[in-house]
C-alpha cells in the first residue's frame, strides 16, 4: 500500500455514519485501482468538511469542478453496489 493509499484510507474515516456508508465500499474496493492523479483528486475531496461533503454526495450542492469526476465515481460505485444487493 502506497503512502497516498494510506492517506486516503485515513482521511476517509469520517465523523458521520452517512459519509462512512457513502465512502467505505468505494475506498476499500475501487480507490486502489485509480490513477495517481485521481487519487490526488480524491484526497483533495476528502479534505472537505463533513457537512459540505454530505451535501455534495446527497446532491444538495454541486461539487467543485476539480472534484466532479471523483464524485461521479463514488456515485457510480454506490449505484452498482445497490443494484448488486437487490439481485440477491
Amino acid at each position: 500500500m502506497t503512502n497516498i493509499d494510506k492517506e486516503i484510507k485515513h482521511r476517509s474515516r469520517r465523523g458521520l455514519l452517512e459519509l462512512d456508508l457513502f465512502l467505505s465500499g468505494f475506498i476499500n474496493k475501487d480507490s486502489s485501482m485509480m490513477s495517481v492523479d485521481d487519487k490526488k483528486r480524491l484526497l483533495e475531496f476528502l479534505m472537505i468538511d463533513d457537512m459540505t461533503m454530505l451535501d455534495i454526495l446527497q446532491k444538495k450542492t454541486n461539487p467543485l469542478a476539480a472534484h466532479k469526476k471523483i464524485v461521479l465515481k463514488i456515485e457510480s460505485f454506490n449505484a452498482n453496489a445497490l443494484q448488486q444487493s437487490r439481485k440477491r
